[in-house]
């Protein structure tokens, strides 16, 4: 502060860890930022529906064709 005044804090773990996980609203919407960051940027569509996949990635039988779809979107 220009006071001088010092202010601290603990932070424990990060929002998202384990001990502090994400809903899957917020979980969907913080990859749907994040792909449509990357350097080859994923539509808010294509991004959507790789969440998707990616969430139901134990019921896939196939985990290459979870990917399949993003790649011919992107």
């Amino acid at each position: 502060m220009r006071d001088g005044t010092v202010h601290e804090g603990v932070l424990g773990e990060a929002l998202g860890h384990p001990e502090r996980p994400l809903s899957r609203d917020k979980l969907i919407a913080k990859f749907i930022d994040c792909a449509g960051r990357a350097a080859r940027p994923l539509p808010v569509a294509a991004a959507t529906a790789l969440a998707g996949r990616l969430l139901a990635i134990d019921e896939a039988a196939d985990a290459g064709a979870l990917f399949a779809s993003s790649h011919a979107a992107g």
